[in-house]
């Protein structure tokens, strides 16, 4: 049963660390997408001005702008989740502890 303990932990550590990563650099990659819409005007209608597109602040956002604010609210989500994810592996980290100590005093003898 102690075998079975020490197995599970490496492998579970490898999951949650890649998914960590995972997430963070999803996170990078959605800020960078935010911070380059921000500072750059939409290609697409960039200096044209007619019925189609009109110059004005107060039209409609673009595609590109609502898909960015969609990313957007999904950061926090995300930030959240990676949080919850390092919750998890203290939590899990806790239980294995907690049995292997079960398991050592078991076989010592102790109640």
């Amino acid at each position: 049963m102690s075998y079975l303990l020490d197995s599970v932990a490496p492998s579970q550590h490898v999951v949650v660390e890649k998914l960590q990563i995972e997430g963070a650099g999803l996170q990078d990659s959605i800020s960078t997408l935010i911070e380059r819409a921000s500072a750059t005007p939409d290609k697409a209608t960039e200096g044209i001005v007619s019925e189609d597109y009109p110059d004005d602040s107060n039209s409609e956002p673009t595609a590109r702008q609502q898909i960015v604010n969609v990313f957007a609210a999904c950061l926090p989500v995300l930030t959240a989740r990676m949080a919850n994810l390092s919750m998890g592996q203290e939590l899990v980290d806790s239980a294995l502890e907690n049995a292997s100590l079960s398991l050592r005093m078991e076989s010592l003898g102790i109640d």
